[in-house]
C-alpha cells in the first residue's frame, strides 16, 4: 500500500502537523505488530518442528507395533520350544519401547497443543488486533489524502496561483518511481522572455 511512502512524503511536505504524529504513531504501531508477528513465526516453526517429531514418532511406533506383532506370531506358532524364552524376551523388549515411544508422542502432542494456545492467543491478543486495526486505519487515510491531492492536481484545482503548473513536491505522489519527474526535468528549456 501507499501510505508509508505517502506519511513520509506528507510528514516532510504536508499541510499539517498532523502527518508528523500519524507517521510517528504509524511506525510505533508497526513496530509492536512486527514483533509480535516474529514471535508468530518462531511459534509457527517451533509447532512444524514438532509436528515432524510426531510423524516420526507415530512412523517408529508403527515399525515397532508390527514387529510386536510378527513376535506375537512366532511365539505361538513356537510354543513349547527352547527358542519361545528368547522371543518372549525380544517381544517384551519391543513392548518397553513401544510404552516409551507412546509417553514420547504424548509429550510432544501437549507440547505443540501448548504452542498452537500461545500462538492463538497472541494472534487474538486484543491490543495485537486494534494495533492493526489502527494501522489500517492510517494506511486507508493516507491513501485516501494521497487520492484526493493527486485527483486535485489532475484537475488543476488549487494550482491557479502558478498558472496551472505543478510544484513539484507533489510529483512523487503521482510517480513513486519518480520516473515522471526524470522526464519533466531531462525535457524542460529554459530562456529568457523579452518584454
Amino acid at each position: 500500500m501507499w501510505a508509508k511512502p505517502f506519511l513520509a512524503i506528507n510528514s516532510t511536505c504536508g499541510p499539517s502537523e498532523k502527518w508528523y504524529a500519524l507517521q510517528d504513531e504509524y511506525h510505533t504501531l508497526l513496530k509492536s505488530v512486527h514483533r509480535i508477528g516474529a514471535q508468530l513465526t518462531d511459534l509457527s516453526v517451533q509447532i512444524a518442528l514438532l509436528k515432524e517429531r510426531v510423524q516420526e514418532k507415530k512412523r517408529r511406533l508403527s515399525s515397532l507395533e508390527a514387529e510386536s506383532g510378527r513376535l506375537r506370531r512366532l511365539i505361538a506358532s513356537n510354543a513349547g520350544s527352547p527358542e519361545e524364552e528368547r522371543l518372549l524376551q525380544a517381544r517384551e523388549q519391543i513392548l518397553r519401547q513401544l510404552h516409551e515411544e507412546r509417553a514420547c508422542l504424548q509429550q510432544l502432542a501437549e507440547r505443540r497443543r501448548h504452542l498452537s494456545a500461545r500462538a492463538d492467543e497472541l494472534r487474538l491478543d486484543a491490543q495485537f488486533l486494534a494495533s492493526k486495526e489502527r494501522l489500517r486505519e492510517i494506511e486507508l487515510e493516507a491513501e485516501e489524502q494521497r487520492l484526493r491531492l493527486t485527483r486535485n492536481a489532475l484537475l488543476t484545482l488549487g494550482l491557479e496561483r502558478v498558472n496551472r503548473r505543478p510544484c513539484a513536491w507533489w510529483f512523487p505522489l503521482v510517480d513513486p518511481s519518480l520516473r515522471w519527474w526524470d522526464e519533466v526535468t531531462r525535457s524542460t528549456e529554459a530562456y529568457f522572455e523579452e518584454w
